[in-house]
């Protein structure tokens, strides 16, 4: 008992610390992602992101805090969700400068693109002289070599912690890592989703995430506030789009990111072009693409299954893009339509700005930007309109062309994320790598409609984590082995019921179908020796009320749904009932009353729970109101949530 009473402490010492969360960056922004996770008393850095619209200090996340040798050690692992710079961008900065010398963890196609993108934009910052304070490519290769491959859906233990990753969707290798305590006394989870889709394209598959049900979800919100219309809409928009400039004599401009939705929109156009019998040249220029197709046939088994499966039954390769050709800048020159695809993304500099630079001045040309732009780049400043954009202090650039905006984005939507939610189950919600006012919009709707605490930290803000506490399972005490004995009696095992706490065999007691739920308080009265004297008890809450002169107070709780229920308003209740068993059934549940000419209500008692169903006049909605007491907090929220969940889906 004296060791038990010390396990009960400390849980409820972890319970009360509970998981500590501190954006470095992506708070109430979206760009150079970077989140301090403390759980389990250890701290791990998830994702190393930078901005690419700032070429000042803002370019990468806030370190400030990790500038001691001491915080730095302190440091369990950096997990890296993708390769896009907005989340590995600041990885080498944070292992050649600031000095982390712990381990790092990628898939193997993250692993193999990430050197290329970052020494790719490395080059691009020192064309545009704004490589101060940057890392140089030698930081890249020794920032790369320290990395460790992390496979699908196969644990790595570091620590206390043990890290599962998932299959995220968004680009080629993306994970989303599921974080959970190892140590039976402290329980505790955290899902990080990175960037994510929760639909398939062409070349990826959706993010396959299960029921993980975590103590919190860290959610991206990119695309907070939006919801967007039919995919195949938008193909077609974008397949005519391409079609009506190059009809018109026009040459297409796609500012893309080499890897990810360059092979999205060329297979696009690549089918495209084959059904239409089309004869416009198709460009891809440079060879971080090259670099990229190749990466894509070496993972393919990372791709949409469609195209392994179409690899491993004919042979063909839908990546090899017959239709395209490698572009060299001086083609650009050539009379006639074209369309070519450069990198970078979002307009920031290389190929891309240079042919912007050149194509700009002519209204026969079309710009397509397939996705969001953030904030400081040439692409965000095309899309707010500006007709005048200053490059740099020698060169302006008259915007004359046609802009287009194509949601072609590989970040879900407001319904994914919120079906992200309703998928894994979490017990709250933090939302990052979004707009200030387009997060808040969706942490309203989460609190409201999923009922979850939700929330959405600055950069630097830390924040605790409400979690729901539980007491410790390893205290034993006199009641629990009398009630122990009292089985055994039952089951006719006497040679149980001389046995001690420490010789009993626990599974001759206990079967499959005897499940006993002991739930209680432990008391221990410090100002007498109780611990030596083996006076702890665990026992009923009225006892402990009695012994230690508490006055018993009761809470009820109460809560309101409104949910349209297809069917016969003279069964429904019947149904409800059934529903209900079919998903509670350790609680009884039984009709109290039925509707009358005075009353339109169907009242249901589970347990210690009332459900009351009204009918409202002119509604096709249904009333439910539940009410519950305190203690049966646990039975009240899961009969709200099979409400929600499978009733209101139900056809009654």
């Amino acid at each position: 008992l004296r060791t038990a009473s010390r396990a009960f402490c400390v849980a409820m010492a972890a319970d009360a610390d509970g998981i500590l969360v501190q954006p470095l960056g992506a708070g109430q922004d979206v760009g150079r992602s970077c989140i301090l996770l403390t759980i389990d008393d250890q701290t791990l850095i998830l994702d190393c992101g930078m901005h690419v619209g700032y070429t000042d200090h803002r370019r990468f996340p806030d370190f400030s805090t990790l500038t001691s040798i001491d915080r730095l050690k302190s440091i369990s692992c950096v997990l890296i969700t993708h390769f896009h710079l907005d989340h590995c961008g600041a990885l080498p900065y944070l292992t050649e400068q600031v000095g982390y010398t712990g381990p790092v963890y990628m898939t193997p196609p993250t692993k193999a693109i990430c050197p290329a993108l970052l020494k790719d934009y490395r080059r691009v910052m020192a064309e545009r002289k704004n490589a101060k304070g940057m890392y140089s490519e030698q930081d890249v290769e020794n920032c790369i070599s320290k990395v460790k491959e992390i496979q699908l859906r196969q644990p790595i233990v570091v620590g206390r912690l043990r890290i599962t990753p998932y299959y995220a969707g968004h680009v080629l290798g993306a994970t989303a890592f599921y974080i959970e305590t190892i140590r039976p006394q402290i329980s505790r989870s955290v899902l990080y989703s990175g960037d994510y889709s929760m639909t398939a394209d062409r070349h990826l598959g959706a993010a396959r995430i299960p029921c993980l049900k975590p103590d919190l979800l860290i959610s991206e919100a990119t695309y907070a506030a939006t919801i967007r219309g039919s995919k195949k809409a938008r193909e077609l928009g974008y397949l005519h789009t391409v079609k009506e400039c190059v009809s018109n004599g026009g040459k297409v401009l796609i500012p893309v990111f080499a890897v990810g939705r360059m092979q999205e929109l060329c297979l696009l156009l690549e089918e495209f072009w084959s059904q239409q019998g089309l004869t416009v040249p198709m460009y891809v220029s440079g060879e971080l693409a090259k670099t990229a197709h190749t990466y894509y046939k070496l993972f393919l088994d990372w791709t949409h299954p469609s195209l392994l499966e179409e690899f491993t039954s004919e042979g063909r390769n839908k990546l090899s893009f017959r239709h395209f050709k490698e572009f060299s800048e001086n083609m650009l020159a050539t009379p006639g339509p074209m369309v070519v695809f450069a990198s970078p993304g979002m307009l920031t500099g290389g190929t891309s700005l240079r042919l912007f630079i050149k194509m700009a001045g002519s209204p026969s040309n079309l710009v397509i930007l397939p996705g969001h732009c953030v904030q400081g780049t040439v692409g965000n400043k095309v899309l707010n309109g500006q007709k005048v954009i200053k490059i740099d202090a020698k060169t302006t650039v008259h915007v004359r062309c046609k802009i287009a905006l194509l949601y072609f984005s590989a970040h879900t939507d407001m319904k994914g994320i919120l079906q992200m939610i309703s998928r894994v189950r979490p017990n709250a919600v933090l939302l990052v790598h979004g707009q200030k006012k387009n997060i808040f919009s969706l942490q309203a709707r989460v609190k409201s409609e999923l009922r979850l605490p939700c929330l959405a930290p600055a950069n630097g803000q830390k924040v605790a984590i409400p979690l729901r506490k539980s007491l410790c399972k390893g205290i034993v005490s006199s009641s629990l082995l009398a009630e122990m004995r009292r089985l055994a009696k039952k089951r006719k095992r006497s040679e149980c019921s001389s046995a001690s706490s420490m010789q009993m065999d626990w599974t001759a007691i206990y079967s499959p179908t005897d499940c006993v739920t002991i739930s209680g308080v432990a008391i221990w009265k410090s100002e007498r020796d109780d611990v030596e004297q083996n006076h702890i008890v665990f026992t009923t809450r009225n006892d402990a009320e009695r012994r230690l002169g508490i006055k018993k107070v009761s809470i009820k709780l109460e809560t309101e749904l409104e949910l349209r229920i297809e069917g016969s308003w003279d069964r429904l209740g019947e149904k409800v009932r059934n529903v209900i068993k079919k998903f509670v059934p350790e609680h009884h549940a039984r009709i109290v009353s039925t509707p009358n000419e005075e009353k339109h209500v169907w009242r249901i008692e589970v347990g210690e729970v009332e459900v009351k169903i009204e009918k409202q006049v002119q509604s096709a909605q249904y009333k439910v109101n539940l009410a519950w007491f305190v203690e049966d907090d646990h039975v009240g929220e899961r009969i709200e949530a099979i409400l929600q969940t499978k009733l209101a889906l139900a056809k009654i």
